[in-house]
């Protein structure tokens, strides 16, 4: 939204003051903070002793490096971490600090959560994850350091579906060594489809979200796809994001 959160409490609305003109992407953490991602803004919500929320941003500790932050479209929670896509790399927010990670290129990294843990898709780099320290290498294969990582989830086996942009759907080993292309008739119908991100429900599952197809659920093993459009009651075919409510 513009200037400002809004926010629904199941009994009414409340517009929530934020400084930057867009508000681009915001991450719930169990702390009850919310945070939030702008242009050249990076901060969070909770509220104070009487109910009200407040917002605090974090501008001022960001590294001189990030600087300026850009759109920071990117805003994704593990543990006690926070991650940020801004312009120039890689913030991680953890315990009252930032972590920076630059990128070789400028507005090409994209972060993810998944298996508890935060990972980015960095320009040239591959696939690196944090726990909230400085970040380390975890899938960065040729072909995955050329791709952008779109979407990741979580397999069985705390194995890692990722979507390397531009075609392709790849699974990697818990421990990011080896990466094998997803198969089965679902995985193939996925593909086609054009996913945008990716979301592991708690049935295993994964639920896929397009720009012009809908959503699709598939099942872990890429056999079976199941597909929702505005035939089935969507509002619209296109999709940008999703979300597990509090009952799964």
């Amino acid at each position: 939204t513009q200037r400002a959160l809004v926010r629904y409490d199941g009994t009414r609305w409340e517009r929530l003051p934020f400084p930057a003109l867009w508000a681009w992407r915001l991450v719930a953490t169990a702390d009850g903070r919310v945070y939030v991602s702008g242009d050249d803004e990076i901060g969070y919500f909770a509220d104070d002793p009487n109910g009200h929320a407040v917002y605090h941003s974090l501008v001022a500790q960001v590294p001189a490096a990030a600087l300026p932050l850009g759109n920071v479209r990117g805003a994704k929670a593990a543990g006690r971490a926070v991650a940020f896509a801004a312009d120039k790399g890689w913030l991680v927010w953890q315990d009252g600090a930032f972590h920076f990670t630059p990128s070789p290129v400028a507005g090409r990294t994209v972060v993810h959560s998944a298996n508890n843990t935060l990972f980015a898709s960095i320009a040239g780099r591959g696939l690196l994850r944090s726990d909230g320290r400085p970040c380390q290498p975890f899938a960065t294969t040729t072909s995955l350091a050329r791709a952008t990582v779109t979407g990741l989830a979580t397999l069985p086996g705390d194995r890692l579906l990722a979507i390397a942009a531009p075609a392709d759907l790849v699974v990697l080993s818990a421990d990011g060594a080896t990466a094998e292309k997803w198969s089965g008739p679902g995985a193939a119908a996925l593909l086609a489809l054009r996913p945008l991100g990716l979301l592991a429900l708690p049935d295993g599952r994964i639920a896929a979200f397009t720009r012009s197809s809908g959503l699709a659920l598939v099942t872990p093993d890429g056999a079976a796809l199941t597909r929702y459009d505005k035939t089935h009651g969507l509002p619209s075919n296109t999709t940008y994001g999703l979300a597990v409510d509090h009952h799964g």
